[in-house]
């Protein structure tokens, strides 16, 4: 028993005692933030940290969906951000989150780790160290990374679409997206579903219900450096997109794309503190949009920031009212007078602010407010006091860029449930609004699976009694 002990012992210490260059000999490396070697035999992907606890940016994406909007899982579809770092303790490292909704603005430590110790952080992840030398570690990133990180699964749940779990014999890192540069590291997973389908969503789109491959994607990117200025932050990015340029092929349109997606990012970053700072919005304007009371205070603040948005030149913004939990949603089933009633004192006194804002500001005339749904009610009710969906006839409205006031168009029927007289399309609201808009909706092309697409497919009525 001695003997065998010895050899566990013995066989712990010696496989402890690898080097990361012992470890990566013979395996492709892709150096960058975080080195990447890939293991072509047995398709591990091994991770190399070259100092824990420093914080990063990690986010998740989907480069190639689904294709269902009903479902949630479009390509191009961004996952949440979070601020994450990794943190050895012992023989393994963690990754880690620190909990950002709940922290200390004090310098003082002590208060700081009072505030940390008072609310949980999480750890996402728990890796064994493979390889070591000094500070630097490397890990195997191949489990992490095989799983659905972006959550696919959760949103085929919330669709009704089925059950689903990745087959991992049917999943693999995707080289062709997997790099590394200085400033962030990027891997992508083909990962391939299997499941019980429920309804026909995915079957409409894969070629079966049953299995399905999407590709899913994870960066990680470093922070700013303290102190850095945006104006050398802009230096660094252009230097970084000199150097992305030179490993770029030239037909690699999607990690085109993403770089575009990034800069775009970083010019959102730059302006947006002050986009978003309400503090500097007086006391009365603050009131006219009911911030100062608590029912209409989150609605409120997003229109503000609307209107902000709107006057430093942002060409489309789209607030939601509802959508969230059931407790705020218009999706009235049942007891439709208390949450209409309630749903309407949410947004009546900002939406009313807006639009006196923006006409105060000389604003509205070049701004057009769309306030619309995706369906009414119907006259009918729903298990006694509520309503269902109603797509056959319900009421949208227009203000501002040239929208003509005081003007009802179209009609229901004597009971409101459907459209009668002169009706209008979905098609013709879409194109009235790029008319007004100055687009021309047989000039409004994308190129969408090898067809070119517009938004009123093929073609819809100008609704002119809206602005002539």
């Amino acid at each position: 028993m001695l003997r065998v002990l010895a050899i566990i012992l013995l066989t712990v210490a010696s496989a402890s005692a690898a080097t990361i260059a012992e470890k990566t000999a013979g395996l492709e490396k892709r150096d960058g933030l975080f080195p990447l070697y890939w293991d072509v035999k047995t398709g591990n992907l091994f991770l190399e940290i070259p100092k824990t606890g420093d914080e990063f940016l990690f986010y998740t994406s989907l480069p190639a969906g689904l294709g269902s909007n009903d479902i949630g899982l479009d390509r191009g579809q961004v996952g949440r951000s979070r601020l994450l770092r990794f943190e050895r303790i012992g023989p393994k490292i963690l990754l880690t989150e620190a909990n950002q909704r709940f922290r200390s603005s004090s310098p003082d430590p002590l208060e700081q780790k009072a505030v940390a110790d008072s609310f949980a952080s999480t750890v996402h992840w728990g890796f064994a160290i493979t390889a070591e030398e000094g500070t630097r570690v490397l890990i195997d990133l191949t489990p992490f990374v095989l799983r659905d990180g972006h959550d696919a699964s959760a949103a085929l749940r919330r669709s009704r679409s089925g059950t689903y779990k990745i087959d991992p014999t049917r999943s693999v890192v995707y080289l062709d997206r997997t790099r590394s540069f200085p400033a962030n590291t990027e891997i992508e997973v083909l990962l391939t579903f299997t499941g019980e389908p429920q309804g026909g969503l995915v079957a409409s789109v894969s070629p079966s219900a049953e299995a399905f491959t999407v590709r899913e994607h994870y960066s990680f990117v470093a922070l700013p450096a303290p102190g850095v200025t945006p104006q050398r932050q802009r230096a660094t990015l252009d230097l970084l997109q000199k150097m992305n340029d030179l490993d770029t092929q030239p037909e690699d349109s999607e990690m085109a794309a993403r770089i575009a997606s990034y800069e775009l990012a970083f010019k959102m970053q730059a302006a947006a503190p002050d986009a978003v700072d309400i503090t500097k919005e007086s006391e009365e304007t603050r009131k006219l949009y009911g911030i100062d009371k608590p029912q209409t205070r989150d609605f409120g603040t997003r229109l503000l920031l609307a209107r902000r948005m709107v006057e430093r030149g942002v060409r489309f913004v789209q607030v939601y009212s509802g959508g969230g939990p059931v407790s705020i949603q218009w999706d009235a089933h049942s007891n439709l007078v208390n949450n209409h009633e309630k749903m309407a004192g949410l947004t009546d006194q900002p939406i009313a602010a807006l639009l006196n804002d923006l006409k105060a500001r000389g604003l509205l005339d070049s701004t057009l407010v769309i306030w619309g749904s995706e369906f009414g009610r119907l006259p009918m009710s729903e298990s006694g006091n509520g309503r269902d969906h109603n797509p056959h006839g319900y009421t949208m409205w227009f203000a501002g860029g040239g929208a003509k006031g005081g003007t009802s168009v179209g009609e229901t029927d004597e009971l409101g449930l459907r459209g009668i007289g002169e009706r209008y399309h979905m098609r013709d609201f879409h194109a009235t609004m790029l008319h007004m808009l100055g687009l021309d909706q047989h000039k409004l092309f994308y190129l969408h699976n090898g067809r070119n697409e517009k938004l009123t497919d093929f073609g819809g009525n100008l609704i002119t009694k809206l602005y002539s």
